[in-house]
Parts: structure tokens; sequence; C-alpha cells
């Protein structure tokens, strides 16, 4: 399964032309091969087998290849079938949907979106079945709309752009801000979305990637990577700590809380994962980042779950 979602994606999928004119569908599809193709490279480096916790693997397999295989074949349709609307290309025109934004306007939707995640979060758990809630869960993500002011080429947008510094000194407020909701997914969101914007960019200008690996700054970049590796796995392990409270105090004192518990005498370590029966459990590989994308537990928990 892992090496046949590659194959298709690198023979039909990994190409320029289709990346540039559909960067954000493509990114869709990417994840969607990443779900089959990471898990075994994540348990070969682990020591792990890719069934690792698995109750029903020749279902989950199976279910995933003719998933993918149904995936593949709708957005290779979308890619070169693709229909077209005239009529609501020309009233959305009218209606000035395609217009520049500017700088000023990008600002007020991060700032829109910084206020719909403090409501929801203040929210507690009414968010999950009150319409309001609902609503302003997705408007929570707007928050993540300035960072593509670090790559202007990628966007038409007008006005004056804003300093690199104060873009930076933006993305760790969103870090933090990521902490105070206590959900590992929001704590990758503002630098995921960074990481798949750069790439956009390396895409369209068509850089030499080789000259930047061969070059000074790339040693510079690995330490980087592996110490913000680091930090995000103690953050995360410090919202576990402190994940029994979230619903009970505020976001101020639920990130006090979580501040207090990266001291590594705290860290939260794991034995092992529980049998379904036992109740929902994630455990697959030990690198949080990748628990959360590439754990074909859930597909073989739900399946459990729904054929027991």
């Amino acid at each position: 399964m892992c090496l046949l979602s590659w194959w298709i994606f690198s023979h039909f999928f990994l190409k320029e032309q289709i990346i540039l004119l559909h960067p954000f569908a493509w990114l869709f599809y990417l994840s969607m091969v990443l779900y089959r193709y990471l898990p075994l490279i994540a348990t070969f480096f682990e020591g792990k087998p890719i069934t690792y916790g698995f109750e029903m693997p020749y279902e989950t397999f199976s279910g995933e290849i003719i998933l993918f295989f149904v995936q593949s074949f709708a957005f290779y349709c979308f890619i070169y079938y693709r229909l077209s609307f005239p009529l609501l290309k020309k009233i959305l025109r009218k209606m000035s949907f395609f217009q520049y934004f500017t700088v000023k306007s990008v600002w007020i939707m991060g700032l829109i979106g910084i206020i719909a995640f403090l409501t929801v979060r203040n929210m507690g758990e009414i968010q999950t079945g009150e319409i309001g809630g609902k609503f302003l869960g997705p408007l929570s993500a707007m928050r993540l709309i300035p960072i593509v002011l670090f790559f202007p080429s990628l966007c038409s947008i007008k006005g004056k752009m804003t300093s690199k510094q104060v873009l930076w000194i933006y993305l760790l407020f969103l870090e933090i801000l990521s902490l105070s909701g206590n959900s590992r997914e929001h704590l990758i969101y503002p630098i995921g979305t960074y990481i798949i914007l750069f790439f956009l960019q390396i895409v369209k200008k068509k850089k030499n990637m080789a000259s930047f690996v061969f070059s000074a700054r790339f040693p510079l970049f690995v330490v980087l990577f592996i110490v913000l590796i680091n930090l995000l796995s103690i953050a995360s392990n410090a919202m576990l700590l402190n994940r029994s409270i979230r619903k009970d105090v505020s976001s101020a004192k639920l990130l006090e809380q979580q501040l207090n518990s990266f001291s590594t005498e705290q860290q939260q370590t794991y034995n092992g994962f529980c049998k379904y029966a036992e109740g929902w459990d994630e455990t697959y590989v030990d690198n949080f980042m990748l628990n959360r994308y590439c754990n074909m537990r859930i597909t073989d928990e739900t399946l459990y779950l729904i054929l027991r």
C-alpha cells in the first residue's frame, strides 16, 4: 500500500505544472499520499512493524488501497476533465470576488481569526454542539492568513509589505496562542502553513535546491529544524499533561499551566498501546507530529468499532 501510493503519486501527479495550476488541491492530495506512505518510514526508524497495535490489518490495508484509488481517480478527473462554469465566473467577477487584497485587509482577516479562536476556546465543550461555535470554528483559521505576507510573490497584495521581523513575531505569537487551546493540531498549523507556502514559492521560482543544500546555510537550517521539532515535542507533552483541566480553566490559566510543565522532569512517557476493547487509543509512533498525520491505527480502530 505504501509503495503503491507513492508510485502512483510520483508517476501521475508529481509534476510542476499540476503544482502551479492547482496548488491547494495538489497539497490536499499530497496529504492523502503521505497518510499511506509515511507509516512505512516512521515505523521503520522506530523499529516497529507497520501493523503496530493493529487488530484488523488486512481489512485496513485493503480498504485504504481501494479508497486511495478512488481519491486518485477523482483528482485525475479534476485535473484533466475539469468542468467550466463561465456564468459563475462572470457573477463572481461582477461581485469583485477576484479583486486584489491589501496588506491592511490581510491583517484584518488575521485579527478576525484570532478573535474567533479565542471565542471558541472560551466556549468550552459548548463549541461541539452550539451553532455559534460551529460557525466560529472555521473562521479561526483566518488567523493564519497573514503568514502569506512572508511570500509576496505567491499572491497579488497591494500596499506596503510588513517587515519580516514583525511577521516572525506574529508567527511566534500564533504558536503561543495555540498553547492556550491545548490542541496539538493547532500547534502545528502556523509552522506547517509557513512550510507549505515556502515549498510553493520554491516551485514557482524554480529555485535550485542543490545550491541551498550545499551552501553554508544548510547546516544551520538542520540545527534549527531539530531544535524546533524538540520544542514542539516538549510542548505536545505539556499539552497532554494538562488535557484533563482544559475544560475547567481559562485560556490564560491553561497557558500558564502548560508553560510550567515544560520542565523535562514532568514530561510524559508512553508505555505501549491498549486494546481497542479497553477504549479509544491512538498510540502508534513516538513522534507526536507523525502520530497525528500518519496514524494508520485510526483507520484500523474505526473499522474495528464499525464491524465488531
